[in-house]
């Protein structure tokens, strides 16, 4: 399905049902959260990212949870201008806009329990899981996997071309930052990171971490 942002951009997004969905209850809702330039989760295929999703849905479901998944704009690949929206500022204020756009939407449904609203993601939806306890108060809960809360701290090669170097956009950088917005956290957070990614270094959620105590 397509969700409107409040500028009329239509948002692609995903929903499951569990079995025996009845429109007349309220369920609690799950979002699955990505979120990084032009890695659309929202694909006509029948896969998901990371792979093991499908499973962890399918169990969701089965415990009576609606599952759900948006794409940000700058997500879906779908022009460049779209994903240009981004530069210098990726998990910014674009992202934001457009995560509690999905969320209210979803919320205002008759079939949503609006009390009980969960987030979660690994890796950039790590990211996107703080953004989303961070910057808005939407979400009553949230499994954070992995989280880059530093983009210095994060692989040039990805990161310049968004972000350009720390030098180039200081500003940016510290727009962009999860450690200064740690004190904003709002809801119940878990976070994991284990000890093997050699991708999203364990100092972002040591880091992240000591900014919360």
């Amino acid at each position: 399905l397509t969700i409107p942002a409040r500028d009329g951009v239509p948002l692609q997004a995903r929903l499951y049902k569990p079995a025996g969905f009845d429109p007349t209850r309220r369920y609690p809702l799950i979002l699955y959260l990505y979120g990084e330039p032009n890695a659309p989760t929202v694909v006509d295929a029948w896969r998901s990212w990371p792979p093991g999703n499908v499973l962890y849905e399918q169990l969701l479901l089965r415990m009576g949870y609606l599952v759900a998944t948006v794409d940000p704009r700058s997500a879906t690949g779908a022009t460049k201008a779209m994903e240009n929206t981004v530069l210098k500022q990726v998990s910014g204020d674009v992202e934001t806009s457009d995560l509690v756009d999905g969320v209210r939407w979803l919320k205002a449904q008759a079939w949503v329990d609006p009390e009980r609203v969960g987030v979660w993601g690994w890796s950039g939806g790590g990211t996107y899981t703080l953004l989303a306890l961070t910057r808005t108060q939407e979400f009553k809960a949230g499994i954070s996997v992995a989280p880059v809360t530093e983009r210095r701290y994060y692989d040039t090669k990805y990161v310049e071309p968004y972000m350009k170097t720390p030098q180039e956009n200081p500003e940016g950088y510290d727009d962009v930052s999860l450690v200064k917005r740690a004190q904003h956290l709002h809801g119940r957070l878990l976070l994991v990171h284990g000890t093997y990614d050699d991708n999203v270094h364990t100092q972002n959620s040591w880091h992240f971490a000591d900014e919360l105590v």
